[in-house]
Parts: structure tokens; sequence; C-alpha cells
């Protein structure tokens, strides 16, 4: 068994070094594996192995990984059993954002058909952790009077809540963040009477600005979501162009064939809006994504304080869009997502 382990773990790295030409961002297409169990699995770990972008700081060696499940699979592994091991492989991927999610007939067949960008597990593991209340927070903290708006609905998402806010002792703006959906970044975009609840909180947040009062953005718990929404939020704290980090992107086929630092910015807002006060952002272990990566982005501004507990640690950006070089398909049709870029603070 040691002696096929060794055989099988010289013959995949001498085939990663004949197919280490590929171009930028490309890796094996899943036709070139057979559609088997033992076919999926060479092309599942082809797959991290050429669009992940993580390895630096992954503790396990994505190499012995292959060894290590390699004989789990063979022709007989069902499809549950697989998609078992996948999961297991998967843990070793320090980033939190991966999606692998099996063939909708699949997922009607056998339970964690899929796995989404945020840990699942998280609410199992800490069964009380949220303990926001939004009825009681409302009335001890708001007076009872709040405003809220939801995203704007589209052909591919409804329109879910995006933020609630309200004034907490008339005089600090609090302003609690669900998700980042598209409320700021389609605004222009939509008529008065669906984007008036949205105009409200501008209006409110400018005039908190204008009179002088502080803001808590509350980003507890809030998975990310929309990147242009970022965008838009970050620039709402900023009133010129203002650099506030850097990422890079993976441009080849070797673990470490990553781009020059490329430069992040915020720019003024194009809704009208500055908020020039003190700010407080709240995170926790639940804040992913975008939200661990606007209170990045934004730390260096001496007007703002982090306040909470470690963020979740998905930093890089994911998409469903083919054109991403982190996304690949199994011949079995599974699909994966992973991370395409590093982001870093503007410290390096």
């Amino acid at each position: 068994m040691k002696r096929n382990k060794i055989w099988l773990k010289s013959f995949f790295i001498g085939m990663i070094v004949l197919l280490g030409c590929a171009k930028q961002g490309e890796f094996i297409p899943a036709r070139q594996y057979s559609n088997t169990p033992n076919g999926n699995y060479d092309a599942f770990w082809n797959g991290v192995n050429q669009n992940y972008i993580f390895f630096e700081e992954t503790k396990a060696n994505w190499d012995s990984i292959y060894v290590k499940y390699a004989d789990s699979v063979n022709s007989s592994t069902s499809k549950t059993r697989l998609f078992n091991i996948f999961s297991k492989m998967m843990r070793h991927l320090v980033d939190g954002h991966r999606v692998l999610k099996a063939e909708k007939s699949d997922r009607d067949n056998f339970l964690g058909g899929n796995i989404g960008p945020i840990d699942g597990s998280f609410f199992v593991k800490y069964p009380d952790y949220d303990v926001f209340d939004t009825t009681s927070f409302i009335t001890k903290y708001l007076g009872g009077k709040h405003g809220q708006f939801s995203s704007f609905a589209d052909n591919e998402e409804p329109s879910k809540k995006e933020m609630l806010y309200g004034i907490i002792e008339n005089r600090i703006l609090y302003a609690r963040m669900f998700f980042f959906g598209n409320a700021f970044s389609e605004f222009p975009e939509k008529v008065e009477t669906a984007k008036q609840d949205v105009k409200n909180f501008l209006d409110s947040l400018q005039n908190a600005s204008n009179s002088g009062a502080g803001l808590i953005l509350d980003l507890r718990f809030n998975s990310g979501g929309n990147a242009r929404e970022f965008y838009e939020m970050g620039s709402f704290f900023v009133d010129k162009d203002y650099e506030w980090g850097f990422n890079q992107v993976r441009i080849g086929t070797g673990k470490n064939d990553l781009s020059p630092f490329i430069s992040e910015k915020f720019t003024k807002s194009k809704l009208g809006v500055y908020f020039k006060n003190k700010v407080v952002i709240l995170t926790n272990k639940r804040s992913a994504s975008a939200a661990e990566i606007l209170s990045i982005s934004l730390k260096e501004l001496p007007n703002v304080t982090i306040l909470g507990d470690t963020t979740f640690g998905a930093n890089g950006p994911i998409s469903k869009g083919k054109e991403f070089t982190g996304n690949f398909t199994l011949p079995n049709n599974w699909e994966m997502q992973l991370a395409q870029r590093k982001t870093f603070d503007k410290k390096l």
C-alpha cells in the first residue's frame, strides 16, 4: 500500500509538470477526464491545484492531500461518498470562499450536495451565537423608531432586507447592514417610488454628518454579497480618491504564479454622500467576504474604529461567471468556485 501511494504521488506530480504550460487561468478541461469516480477525483484535485490562490497560506500540502484521499476512491465509489471526500479535502483550503455544488439530480438524491461560500457548520458549533433580536433592539435602543430598506429584486435574486437603521439617544446614527445587495449600486437607475426608502437612509446619513453625529455601522453576521455595493458603501466615507489596499490574482498554473500588486481605491460617492464624523464598525466571527473587506478598507481612516471579534476569513471574491479562473466544472457536472484574488490592506 505504501509503495502504491508513492507511485501515485510520483505519477501525479509528473503529470502536473507535463501540463504546467497551460495558459493563464486555464486548467485541464473536464473532458480530458472520464466521468468516473477516479476521473472526477483527478479533475477536482487538478482544478483546485491550478486555480486556488491561497496555497502560501495553506498549511496542508495539496500534493499530499491527493495521496491521502486517492485510495478512498475506486470504480464503485458512490456519488455521496465522493462528495463527502471532496468536502474533507476542501477543509484544508484556508479561505472561506469555496463552493462545490452537485448537479441538481444528485442533490435531490443525497444530503449535503451543496457546500456554500460560507461554512454552514458555524451555527452547529455556536448555536446561540446570534443574539440580535430586531424587535427588542428597536424598542430598547432606537426608541421604537426605525427605517429599513431592501435590495431591489431582479431576475436572479428576490428582494430581501439589506439595512435597518435608526437614531440612538438622538445623537448616534445606527445602521445594521444584513448583507451587501444592490440598493446603493442600482439606486440611480430606479424610479423615485422604488427608491424612496433607500433615499431616506442616504438623507439620514448625510444629515448625521452635517450635525456632527457619529455612526455605528454594524456588520456582525453580514456574510457579504455584491461587490458593486461594497464600493458604493466605501465611497460614502471619502471625499476624494482614496487608495485603501491592494490585491493579487493568480496568473498561471504554478502555485506561486501571482500578479504584481494591483491598487484598490474608493472614489468620491456618485450619490452625493460624504460622512466625515466618527465611525465605529462592529464585526464578529460571522462577518465575511465584503463585510470584512470593507472593514479592512476603512480601518486606516482617522475617524474609523473597528470594534469586535476576528472576522470569518473569506478574503477573495467569487462569482458565478464562467470567465473567472476560479470556476470549473467536473465531468459529472458538479461545479466548483474558488476565490480569484487575495486582498491586502494598504500596509501590505
